[in-house]
């Protein structure tokens, strides 16, 4: 479990000296703050971009749910499905961001550009048949996965039409660590931002049939994020050409030595990634065996959260590129304080935001769910979700910086242990054995998620990360 004197040392050697008298005080208070000033202009751009794609998502259920409970319910299901068959790509992101970071600190920045080049090229090789064995099965997932012929159809077409982008969203993702490593996320910020506006004019034309368009309903809902998709995917590029850094050789070919430690770094990654999305899936899939009802609420409720722990997300990998940049000019201490105190900011942020979202539960979820019943549900879910939120955003904040400094098989071993042989069982036996509430599952799982918070935070404080070698 994580060691409150542990953290304390960290967090109080940035504020007082236990040396100095009061001008050394002083300094070591301007140093805090500067520190902060650095977390915040890091951290707080990857925030923007993060919270900017769950908005998006709110947006398009806000979109879709006026076609209806099923509709709402198979675009969740999509949704989830096709982060399940694109989250291998996520982990480009934290491998492109472990290796540039490191180069950074390093001051080798005429080797930037090699593990994103890498990481562009393997996510190409992957994303365009992945993209196609989406588009020809989907018919089959829907089947197997909903009982409702009506969701599993609307659910198909919508991964039908979102299926072909799963090349590009690799590519993005190996932009966002780039970006993000090398201390410049409002690129990445300004091109998510493009992306999501592009998407919610899209979805206007496609779902409803705006400027003459024929409506098409779930198929419109994942044709028009598909193509803002491909949007970013050239904004990136073209930015990218746009900034180069001293020196850099912008158009290097990988060496093999390259793309072999980037796809070390992948794997664990990538399995993390899949497995992590693939017991979402079947977590949904217990809920949608309770009922339609179950199933939306559960949908909304996921994407409101989404949007609030995100930001540990963010700032994880803020901390994995300080981190990362600390390790690279050889300073160990440091990189572990960096951690440390980008969760104390995390956590404070939450701390202020999570009783606004109790006490304001009704209206929120009252935009999104017209039905009385399910809103009530889904009111009761926000609600205690929100007990477990700073705990949580720690965990994405150690999670993601242990990704990022190059240590994402620890973070693998951690939720296949907790997700699959604890949690995802209990789940199961819960729901469809003792027919328990979604309330009852709801809580199971946020004990899961603020025990794996306690022991990826203890594993940060240990320091072995720091003992690994990216060449």
């Amino acid at each position: 479990m994580l060691r409150a004197s542990a953290c304390g040392k960290y967090l109080v050697r940035t504020l007082v000296d236990d040396s100095g008298g009061g001008n050394q005080r002083v300094m070591r208070r301007q140093t805090w703050v500067q520190r902060l000033s650095t977390i915040l202009s890091l951290g707080l751009p990857i925030v923007g971009a993060v919270i900017s794609q769950n908005i998006l998502n709110v947006v398009d259920t806000a979109m879709v749910g006026s076609l209806g409970d099923s509709a709402l319910a198979a675009v969740g299901l999509g949704a989830l499905v096709f982060f399940v068959a694109s989250s291998s790509g996520i982990g480009l992101s934290s491998g492109v961001q472990s290796m540039v970071a490191r180069r950074w600190g390093q001051g080798r920045s005429r080797d930037l550009a090699e593990p994103l080049n890498g990481a562009v090229l393997i996510a190409l090789s992957w994303g365009l048949p992945m993209g196609a064995m989406m588009v020809m099965s989907a018919g089959d997932i829907f089947a197997v996965l909903s009982p409702d012929e009506e969701v599993a159809q609307l659910g198909s077409a919508y991964f039908r039409a979102r299926g072909p982008c799963i090349a590009a969203m690799g590519v993005n993702f190996a932009f966002r660590g780039y970006w993000n490593a090398i201390g410049k996320p409002t690129i990445y910020l300004n091109t998510i931002l493009l992306t999501h506006v592009s998407n919610i004019c899209l979805n206007g034309v496609f779902i409803y049939g705006w400027l003459g368009f024929p409506p098409m309903g779930t198929f419109g809902a994942g044709l028009a994020s598909c193509i803002a998709t491909y949007i970013g995917s050239i904004a990136y590029i073209v930015l990218r050409f746009r900034w180069v850094a001293p020196d850099e050789m912008v158009l290097v070919v990988p060496k093999g030595s390259t793309l072999l430690t980037l796809l070390r770094l992948l794997v664990p990654s990538c399995v993390h990634k899949v497995s992590f999305s693939l017991g979402l899936a079947t977590f949904f899939w217990i809920i949608t065996q309770l009922g339609t009802r179950e199933a939306a609420a559960t949908h909304v409720i996921n994407n409101l959260t989404l949007i609030v722990v995100l930001p540990g997300l963010a700032f994880g990998q803020a901390a994995g590129t300080l981190a990362g940049q600390a390790l690279g000019r050889k300073e160990l201490e440091e990189a572990t304080r960096w951690g440390v105190e980008v969760a104390g900011v995390a956590m404070g942020m939450l701390l202020v935001v999570a009783p606004a979202l109790i006490a304001y539960a009704d209206v929120i979820v009252g935009f999104f769910i017209k039905d009385p019943l399910t809103r009530a549900l889904g009111v009761t879910l926000l609600r205690c979700y929100c007990l477990g939120i700073p705990f949580e955003v720690m965990g994405l904040v150690f999670q993601n910086a242990l990704a990022g400094t190059g240590s994402p098989g620890l973070v693998l071993r951690v939720s296949l242990v907790l997700q699959w042989c604890l949690f995802l069982p209990l789940a199961y036996w819960l729901g469809m054995v003792c027919s328990a509430s979604l309330l009852t599952l709801w809580l199971a799982q946020i004990a899961y998620r603020v025990l794996q918070s306690f022991i990826l935070a203890n594993l940060w404080l240990r320091g072995t990360w720091r003992e690994v070698r990216l060449e």
